[in-house]
């Protein structure tokens, strides 16, 4: 019984050395989504996409407006808010590691008032459509 145990406890002690560095590959992206009145937005899809490899992933917000992805592979993302349907903001090259949690907000308030600032400025003539 005694030696059996004793197996046990070893293959388990194994295990966990040899599966140690797999988990040091992925890193955790979280935030929280505001609309543009200052409110949580629940049941919002932060669509994921991986731009150095192949890999999307999703993930939608919760009643108070966060989310959490905790098993991202670290790399390099674009990530996509979207609200029913429709895409509403995007950030590119999101990076993730493991030694940091990532913390990526979207409020749509201060998104549309950038907006509305870039687009009277190209209205005025004192920036490009490209920077828009």
């Amino acid at each position: 019984m005694m030696n059996k145990l004793l197996k046990a406890l070893m293959f388990t002690l194994a295990l966990m050395l040899v599966s140690a560095p797999a988990w040091a590959q992925v890193g955790r992206l979280s935030g929280k989504v505001f609309d543009e009145d200052g409110n949580p937005v629940q049941g919002a899809i932060l669509k994921i996409d991986r731009t150095d490899q192949r890999g999307s992933y999703e993930v939608k917000t919760r009643k108070k407006g966060n989310y959490m992805h905790a098993c991202l592979p670290m790399g390099t993302y674009t990530v996509a808010l979207v609200i029913e349907g429709e895409v509403y903001d995007t950030v590119q090259g999101v990076r993730v590691s493991p030694t940091t949690d990532r913390t990526l907000d979207f409020d749509l308030e201060a998104t549309k008032k950038k907006q509305e600032s870039l687009r009277q400025q190209v209205e005025s003539g004192t920036a490009s459509e490209e920077q828009f």
